[in-house]
C-alpha cells in the first residue's frame, strides 16, 4: 500500500492535532488547602517569634521564654507540618513541595532542639529562624501561587 502525498499531509496533520491537543502535567495541581494552611503557619511561626524577641528586650530571663513554656507552640507548629507534609506525599506528581515541607519540619525540630538546650532563644537565633522560616514557608507559597497560576492559564 503506497500513501499519497496528499494522505501522508492528512496522517501527519491528524497527528500533530492530536499532539497539540494533548496536555501533559508534570506537576501536582494547586493545592489551595497547603497555600492557606502554610500562610497560617508562617503566622503563627512568626507571631511567636516576635514575641519571644520583644519579651527578651523587656527581660532577658523572663519564664515565658524558656522551653518548657512553649511546649503547646512546638506541638502545634510541627503537627501542623506533619499533616502537611501527610497531605502532600499522598498527591501524585508533588515531589517538590514534599521535599520543601520536610526541610521545613527539619528546621522546626532543629529550632526545637536548640531551644531545649539553651533553654532560652537569643535574638540573634530569634531572627535567623524567622528568616529561614520566612523564606520556607514563602517559598511553598509561591510555587502554590505559580501552580494556581498555571492552572488558570490552561
Amino acid at each position: 500500500m503506497t500513501l499519497t502525498n496528499q494522505s501522508r499531509s492528512l496522517i501527519i496533520g491528524l497527528f500533530f492535532i492530536l499532539l497539540t491537543s494533548c496536555t501533559v502535567t508534570f506537576l501536582a495541581p494547586y493545592d489551595e488547602i497547603t497555600d492557606t494552611r502554610t500562610a497560617e503557619l508562617q503566622e503563627k511561626i512568626l507571631l511567636n517569634l516576635n514575641k519571644w524577641n520583644t519579651i527578651y528586650e523587656i527581660n532577658s530571663d523572663s519564664v515565658v521564654l524558656k522551653y518548657s513554656q512553649n511546649l503547646d507552640f512546638y506541638n502545634e507548629i510541627i503537627t501542623g507540618g506533619e499533616l502537611l507534609l501527610s497531605r502532600n506525599q499522598g498527591v501524585d506528581k508533588n515531589r517538590i513541595v514534599t521535599k520543601q515541607l520536610e526541610g521545613l519540619l527539619e528546621n522546626l525540630n532543629e529550632m526545637k532542639s536548640i531551644h531545649q538546650e539553651d533553654v532560652i532563644l537569643d535574638p540573634i537565633n530569634i531572627q535567623s529562624f524567622k528568616t529561614i522560616f520566612s523564606t520556607q514557608l514563602g517559598a511553598i507559597q509561591k510555587y502554590q501561587q505559580v501552580r494556581k497560576e498555571s492552572n488558570t492559564t490552561n
